[in-house]
């Protein structure tokens, strides 16, 4: 209700309006000069208004105190069980009370979060983020969600949200809060190393410390050069420089780099200039590439032939042509080891040359040809199979007498390799002891129980095909120093070994 307005000077003030706009405009010798001083105005029930308004009272929620429950849990693989399958993660937890309440509505996100982890030591250990994180989840009795669905509160505003819920619920005095461990790595402190430990300055005295003092006139020069044909080289098209000539790019790669630079630095070439040619003919793959030699013996030089001793005219093309055509046999038999072998026969000398030559060896290397006779040697017999119509040879002995050289004969047909077979398949009547033998050597069976197995076995007759047709027990009761496994093994291993003979067998027959 308004207050009706004013127009004597002694009567109670009217409204504000009225005071301070219409009286100092329609009557000024009414209006009031200080409306400090006037009366307190009257409120409609006739009580005096108060001169100033009180302040607001306090949140009395805010200095509310809560007991906090700190839960921290953690997951831990668990070991492979027996049988190799993965068992359950272990989930270990732990709960603790602060050791004092907490005004938890006077408390922003990360000081409580400081507060909570100090429960469980690791408020040091652990940091809450400026904006987020770490993840927790709060619930108190009566909580929507309860324990098992208990909100996840990462950010301020979350933080905001679930205050808001706990004031509601005045009779709530109690908040729990859970923490993963697993989830908390992101926000972990990592504690400076202290410098006491290393009171010497690093610089000073480090060794892998980079220095032009420590490299050499050669390499600060090659290093130079390098700088130079990347400056000048440098290419738009692809990542790295590259030597444009005739419109073809080779990449000037590292490897490619340090030979060109080498160069450049002993002034062989200026860094504008084309590389040496041999290094474009190896950069093109138009250099020849020597074989590198392979071996039991490892890497090493080539085998190269001995040198050979002066022949006379009517001799030396013959000799040079035989070596020509045995030296790759003989490398052959060197690599292989097969020096103290039989070498196989191969006829591989012309008709008109092996007439008038033969070829001795010596230490299964190739020995100089006739004339040389400083090292005890065995010849080379080259001849194929003989034919059906032998034809026509010739023979002829050049060499010295010491020598006891062998003649070679010549024919005109396939070369053919008479490589050794392999050993003879054992007798039919070894066969048993053999196979029993070869078990108890592979199986580590005491040679004991072999001899009276063999014994047992023969006095029957049993060979190894009967061995693994009869039935478990049965070996059992005529062996029984053997337990059931090995007499299953035997089985098996009976009828393995009698095949691979069969099969020697058929081979060694043709």
């Amino acid at each position: 209700m308004s207050r009706p307005a004013r127009w004597t000077e002694s009567g109670p003030p009217g409204s504000d309006f009225h005071e301070i706009i219409v009286l100092p405009t329609v009557a000024p010798e009414l209006a009031r000069q200080d409306a400090s001083g006037a009366p307190s105005s009257v409120s409609a029930t006739g009580e005096e208004a108060s001169e100033s308004q009180e302040a607001p009272l306090p949140d009395p929620a805010r200095d509310r105190l809560f007991f906090v429950n700190v839960t921290v849990g953690v997951t831990k693989a668990s070991p492979l069980s027996s049988k190799g399958k993965a068992t359950k993660p272990q989930r270990q937890e732990e709960t603790k009370p602060t050791t004092v309440e907490h005004p938890v509505f006077s408390m922003s996100r990360g000081q409580f979060i400081t507060a909570a982890l100090a429960a469980h030591r690791l408020d040091q250990t652990y940091k809450p983020g400026e904006h987020t994180g770490p993840p927790m989840q709060i619930y108190w009795m009566g909580s929507p969600g309860g324990k098992g669905h208990a909100p996840l509160i990462h950010t301020d505003d979350e933080w905001k949200s679930l205050l808001r819920q706990l004031r509601a619920k005045r009779t709530a005095t109690t908040v729990n809060v859970i923490f993963d461990l697993n989830n908390m790595a992101g926000w972990g402190i990592k504690q400076p190393l202290s410098v006491d430990a290393e009171p010497q300055l690093e610089l000073s005295f480090g060794t892998s410390v980079p220095s032009v003092d420590s490299y050499g006139p050669e390499a600060r020069a090659q290093a130079q050069a390098a700088k130079e044909i990347t400056r000048y080289w440098k290419c738009n098209e692809h990542q790295m420089p590259c030597f444009i000539g005739l419109g073809q790019h080779i990449q000037i790669t590292p490897v490619r780099l340090k030979p060109w630079s080498l160069a450049v630095a002993a002034g062989a070439v200026g860094p504008a200039d084309p590389p040496p040619a041999a290094l474009l003919e190896e950069w093109s793959g138009r250099a020849l590439s020597m074989p590198k030699a392979r071996g039991r013996t490892g890497p090493g030089p080539a085998l190269t032939p001995p040198p050979l001793a002066p022949l006379g005219d009517a001799g030396a093309g013959a000799a040079a042509a035989v070596m020509a055509a045995v030296m790759p046999l003989l490398t052959m038999v060197v690599e292989r080891g097969l020096g103290g072998r039989a070498l196989p026969s191969i006829d591989t000398t012309p008709a008109s040359v092996a007439s008038d030559v033969t070829v001795p060896v010596a230490s299964h290397i190739a020995a100089p040809v006739a004339g040389r006779s400083s090292t005890p040697s065995t010849p080379i017999r080259v001849a194929p199979i003989a034919p059906s119509t032998p034809t026509s040879t010739t023979t002829s002995t050049h060499t010295p007498a010491s020598l006891d050289a062998t003649p070679i004969h010549s024919h005109s047909h396939t070369p053919v390799f008479n490589m050794p077979r392999s050993s003879p398949p054992p007798e039919i009547n070894e066969e048993l002891t053999r196979c029993l033998e070869s078990f108890g050597r592979v199986r580590g069976v005491p040679p004991s129980i072999i001899d009276v197995a063999i014994g047992t076995l023969s006095d029957l007759s049993y060979t190894p095909d009967s061995i693994a047709a009869v039935t478990v027990k049965r070996l059992q009761e005529l062996l029984p120093d053997m337990p059931e496994g090995q007499v299953i093994a035997l089985q098996k291993y009976a009828d393995d070994w009698y095949n691979k003979i069969i099969a020697k067998r058929a081979r060694h027959s043709l």
